[in-house]
């Protein structure tokens, strides 16, 4: 389709075609390529009054722009994408809109101003039945509430995102969830529990080719700093070690049990 005669280079399979090559460069961490390939089919879409078309655009185009670490963009594309579901009457695309815009008023600086944001999204992704991105919002909540200090409200939010990852077997889900565990753990002084989780989750990550983005990437390098600093160099690399999928698993019901303890 991208490939097209030029009879068909506006047509809607062209749009579609383009905002899921959009999407694959994405998820392999190019967001430069990744953008001219949906604002042209957002292009198309508007061309072809595809309202539906414009709003998955401008939802990915908020993604992008969050990765490339563009936040105002993001909230403005975020922003479109949230007026143009609710104009179609699509509570599931609205849903992963607002998650878009907490995402990126909290990867701005803003965890307060998220919040607000992260909570329309869960509770209209619990009514689509969509647990993949339900697990996800659930996650980036407890991120929120984790730099608020609502350390309650953290656990709370994560045990729920990793009980959809392993309900569903998705360690993709379970990745960012675990993640955040990880630095709680650290944050509640227990760093060899945080290198244990952090070390199963990058594992996760080489074995789905799910890379950091770069907003992710410092975070990273700041707590495993933190770990270093703590447990020793050699201690956090031995944790960062490849693991089994069964060490996945083994992980996510330790993690659980962790998280219920009062």
């Amino acid at each position: 389709a991208l490939t097209a005669p030029a009879d068909r280079a506006r047509s809607p399979e062209r749009a579609n075609a383009l905002v899921r090559a959009g999407g694959f460069a994405l998820y392999e961490g190019d967001a430069a390529a990744a953008r001219p390939l949906v604002e042209e089919s957002l292009a198309i879409s508007h061309a072809l009054g595809d309202r539906r078309g414009e709003a998955r655009c401008q939802s990915a185009l908020a993604v992008i722009a969050t990765y490339a670490g563009e936040m105002e963009v993001a909230r403005d594309r975020a922003a479109a994408s949230l007026a143009l579901y609710r104009e179609l009457g699509e509570a599931h695309g609205a849903a992963l809109a607002l998650h878009n815009m907490g995402d990126a008023t909290l990867r701005g600086g803003d965890p307060a101003g998220a919040a607000p944001l992260y909570e329309q999204a869960i509770a209209a992704l619990r009514s689509t039945g969509d647990a993949r991105s339900l697990a996800l919002a659930l996650s980036d909540y407890a991120m929120v509430a984790l730099r608020l200090g609502d350390l309650r409200q953290a656990e709370a939010r994560f045990a729920e995102a990793l009980e959809h990852a392993r309900a569903l077997g998705a360690p993709r889900e379970g990745v960012y969830a675990l993640e955040g565990v990880a630095e709680l753990a650290e944050g509640r002084d227990e760093p060899e529990r945080a290198a244990e989780w952090l070390g199963v989750a990058g594992a996760a990550r080489a074995t789905l080719a799910l890379p950091l983005t770069p907003a992710e990437k410092a975070e990273h390098r700041t707590l495993l700093a933190r770990l270093e600093a703590r447990l020793g160099a050699d201690f956090v690399a031995r944790a960062m070690r490849p693991e089994t999928e069964a060490r996945w698993e083994d992980a996510v019901d330790r993690a659980l049990t962790w998280l219920r303890v009062p």
